[in-house]
Protein backbone atom coordinates (compact mmCIF):
# COMPACT_ATOMS: atom_id res chain seq x y z
CA UNK A 1 0.00 0.00 0.00
CA UNK A 2 2.68 2.67 0.64
CA UNK A 3 4.40 1.98 -2.71
CA UNK A 4 0.84 2.62 -4.09
CA UNK A 5 0.52 5.98 -2.11
CA UNK A 6 4.15 6.77 -2.80
CA UNK A 7 3.59 6.07 -6.76
CA UNK A 8 -0.20 8.21 -5.99
CA UNK A 9 1.67 10.67 -4.87
CA UNK A 10 4.44 10.97 -7.55
CA UNK A 11 1.71 10.70 -10.02
CA UNK A 12 -0.15 13.81 -8.97
CA UNK A 13 2.89 16.03 -8.43
CA UNK A 14 3.56 15.28 -12.56
CA UNK A 15 0.30 16.77 -13.17
CA UNK A 16 1.02 20.31 -12.14
CA UNK A 17 4.50 19.65 -14.70
CA UNK A 18 2.07 18.37 -17.45
CA UNK A 19 -0.79 21.43 -16.93
CA UNK A 20 2.80 23.68 -17.26
CA UNK A 21 3.38 22.25 -20.63
CA UNK A 22 0.26 22.33 -21.63
CA UNK A 23 -0.28 26.67 -20.83
CA UNK A 24 3.18 26.42 -23.50
CA UNK A 25 1.64 24.63 -25.78
CA UNK A 26 3.86 21.90 -25.47
CA UNK A 27 1.42 19.20 -24.76
CA UNK A 28 -2.47 18.55 -25.25
CA UNK A 29 -4.24 17.92 -22.53
CA UNK A 30 -8.22 17.60 -23.18
CA UNK A 31 -10.05 19.60 -20.32
CA UNK A 32 -13.09 17.13 -20.28
CA UNK A 33 -10.57 14.14 -19.81
CA UNK A 34 -8.46 16.01 -16.50
CA UNK A 35 -11.92 16.68 -14.94
CA UNK A 36 -12.70 13.25 -14.60
CA UNK A 37 -11.71 12.11 -11.31
CA UNK A 38 -11.92 8.69 -11.73
CA UNK A 39 -10.03 7.62 -15.04
CA UNK A 40 -6.87 8.63 -13.47
CA UNK A 41 -4.78 5.19 -11.56
CA UNK A 42 -5.59 6.38 -8.44
CA UNK A 43 -9.29 7.45 -9.48
CA UNK A 44 -9.84 4.02 -10.36
CA UNK A 45 -8.10 2.76 -7.26
CA UNK A 46 -10.81 5.24 -5.08
CA UNK A 47 -13.85 4.26 -7.09
CA UNK A 48 -12.62 0.22 -6.77
CA UNK A 49 -10.24 -1.47 -4.55
CA UNK A 50 -9.72 2.04 -2.07
CA UNK A 51 -13.51 2.82 -1.91
CA UNK A 52 -14.42 -1.23 -1.09
CA UNK A 53 -11.39 -1.54 1.36
CA UNK A 54 -11.28 2.07 3.54
CA UNK A 55 -14.67 3.59 2.13
CA UNK A 56 -15.67 4.50 6.32
CA UNK A 57 -11.92 5.88 7.51
CA UNK A 58 -12.16 9.41 7.49
CA UNK A 59 -8.89 10.12 5.91
CA UNK A 60 -9.79 7.77 2.53
CA UNK A 61 -13.26 10.59 2.53
CA UNK A 62 -11.19 13.58 2.86
CA UNK A 63 -8.91 12.18 0.24
CA UNK A 64 -11.75 11.17 -2.44
CA UNK A 65 -13.02 14.97 -1.80
CA UNK A 66 -9.88 16.10 -2.77
CA UNK A 67 -8.91 14.08 -5.64
CA UNK A 68 -12.05 14.94 -7.26
CA UNK A 69 -11.56 18.55 -6.33
CA UNK A 70 -8.09 18.62 -7.85
CA UNK A 71 -9.16 17.24 -11.40
CA UNK A 72 -11.68 20.29 -11.12
CA UNK A 73 -8.91 22.80 -10.68
CA UNK A 74 -6.83 20.99 -13.68
CA UNK A 75 -9.83 21.52 -15.56
CA UNK A 76 -10.13 25.07 -15.02
CA UNK A 77 -6.66 25.83 -15.68
CA UNK A 78 -7.36 23.79 -18.66
CA UNK A 79 -10.54 26.08 -19.26
CA UNK A 80 -8.12 29.23 -18.32
CA UNK A 81 -5.93 28.43 -21.08
CA UNK A 82 -8.08 27.40 -24.03
CA UNK A 83 -9.65 30.74 -23.59
CA UNK A 84 -6.53 32.65 -24.03
CA UNK A 85 -6.13 33.94 -19.98
CA UNK A 86 -2.46 32.55 -20.07
CA UNK A 87 -1.86 34.62 -16.99
CA UNK A 88 -4.80 33.78 -15.17
CA UNK A 89 -3.82 29.99 -15.33
CA UNK A 90 -0.37 30.32 -14.39
CA UNK A 91 -1.34 31.82 -11.22
CA UNK A 92 -3.89 29.57 -10.90
CA UNK A 93 -1.53 27.08 -11.43
CA UNK A 94 1.27 28.29 -8.91
CA UNK A 95 -1.11 30.32 -6.19
CA UNK A 96 -4.02 29.92 -6.42
CA UNK A 97 -6.67 26.91 -5.90
CA UNK A 98 -5.05 24.00 -7.99
CA UNK A 99 -1.68 24.76 -5.53
CA UNK A 100 -3.83 24.10 -2.41
CA UNK A 101 -5.45 21.00 -3.88
CA UNK A 102 -2.13 19.93 -5.03
CA UNK A 103 -0.49 20.37 -1.13
CA UNK A 104 -4.10 18.68 0.24
CA UNK A 105 -3.50 15.60 -1.97
CA UNK A 106 -0.06 15.08 -0.54
CA UNK A 107 -1.49 16.22 2.56
CA UNK A 108 -3.99 13.18 2.82
CA UNK A 109 -1.48 10.81 1.18
CA UNK A 110 1.25 11.44 3.74
CA UNK A 111 -1.86 10.84 6.56
CA UNK A 112 -3.34 7.81 4.86
CA UNK A 113 0.53 6.63 4.70
CA UNK A 114 1.15 7.13 8.51
CA UNK A 115 -2.35 5.08 9.19
CA UNK A 116 -2.25 1.88 10.45
CA UNK A 117 -5.44 0.99 8.30
CA UNK A 118 -3.52 1.04 4.98
CA UNK A 119 -0.59 -0.87 5.74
Amino acid sequence: MSEFLDKAFMTHSAVKSRLRKAIKGEENIEPTTIRRDDVCEVGKWIYGEGGSKFSSVPVFVEFKKVHSEFHKCAYDIMMMYNSGKIAEANRDLDHGAFEKKSNEIGDCIMRMKRDPQFK
